[in-house]
C-alpha cells in the first residue's frame, strides 16, 4: 500500500518527512526510490529533504535514477549544496550533477545569506566537488543580480580560491566580481598570469590550451589586449 501510494502521488506523500520517514528513499525497490525521488523534485526547498537527498546519494546508478535524483536535488538546492560538506565522498558520475544543481540554485537568485551559506560549505568539500559547484554558479548566476555579501563571506571566496581546481579559479572571480566582492581582485593577476602559461605550453593537450586561453578571455573580457597575449 505504501509502494503504491507513493508511485502514484496520493495523500501518502504529503511532505518530504512523510517521505523520509517511510524509508523509501533508501529502500531496496528502484521503482520505489524513483517515485520517491519524483515526489520530491516537485515539493517545495527543504532542509530535511536536502540532508535525505545527501545521504541517500551512494545508492543511485541507474540512470534514470540518478536523473531523478539530481532533479530533486535541484528543488532542494539550497540545502543539498549545504549538506555536501558533512555527507559522504561524492563519486565520479556524480560531480557533473553537481554543477546541474548550483546552476538551478543560482537561476533562483539567492539572497546573500542563502549564497554565504552555500560558500562556507563548498570550502569544507572536496577540490573537485567545489570546483563542480563553482563552475555552476558561474554558469546560472545572472549578471543582473549582485548580493552583498559580509566582511565574513568575502574572506570565505578568497579561502575557496585558493583550493579550487585551476580550471574553476577563473570563474570565481567572474563571480566575484558580478557579486560586488573585491577580496579577491589581487589574485586576479596571478590567475591570469597561470593561465597564458598554460595557453604557451605546448606539452599541454589542445583541449587543456584551449580551455585556458577561453577562461584568459572570460577573465579580462575587458581587456582589448589579451587577444594579441594569445
Amino acid at each position: 500500500k505504501r509502494n503504491a501510494a507513493l508511485a502514484f502521488g496520493t495523500s501518502f506523500a504529503t511532505s518530504p518527512h512523510t517521505i523520509i520517514e517511510s524509508g523509501t528513499l533508501t529502500g531496496p525497490v528502484p521503482q520505489v526510490r524513483l517515485a520517491a525521488l519524483l515526489v520530491l523534485a516537485d515539493m517545495p526547498a527543504n532542509q530535511e529533504a536536502g540532508v535525505a537527498l545527501v545521504e541517500s546519494m551512494r545508492l543511485e546508478h541507474d540512470r534514470w535514477l540518478i536523473d531523478a535524483f539530481t532533479s530533486a536535488a535541484a528543488a532542494h538546492a539550497e540545502y543539498f549544496l549545504i549538506a555536501l560538506s558533512s555527507g559522504p565522498r561524492v563519486s565520479d558520475e556524480f560531480e557533473p550533477r553537481l554543477g546541474i544543481v548550483a546552476e538551478h540554485f543560482a537561476r533562483g537568485r539567492p539572497n546573500a545569506t542563502q549564497l554565504g551559506e552555500v560558500l562556507r560549505a563548498v570550502t569544507s568539500a572536496d577540490a573537485n566537488v567545489a570546483g563542480a559547484i563553482v563552475n555552476g554558479l558561474a554558469k546560472g548566476w545572472q549578471r543582473d543580480h549582485p548580493v552583498k555579501l559580509s566582511a565574513e563571506d568575502d574572506e570565505v571566496i578568497t579561502k575557496l580560491l585558493v583550493a579550487l581546481p585551476a580550471d574553476s579559479k577563473s570563474k570565481l572571480v567572474q563571480l566575484a566580481t558580478v557579486w560586488g566582492s573585491g577580496s579577491i581582485e589581487r589574485y586576479t593577476e596571478d590567475i591570469a598570469k597561470a593561465l597564458l602559461e598554460t595557453v604557451s605550453n605546448d606539452k599541454k593537450s589542445a583541449t587543456v590550451r584551449f580551455a585556458a586561453a577561453k577562461q584568459l578571455v572570460e577573465l579580462r573580457r575587458n581587456d582589448a589586449n589579451v587577444t594579441e597575449k594569445l
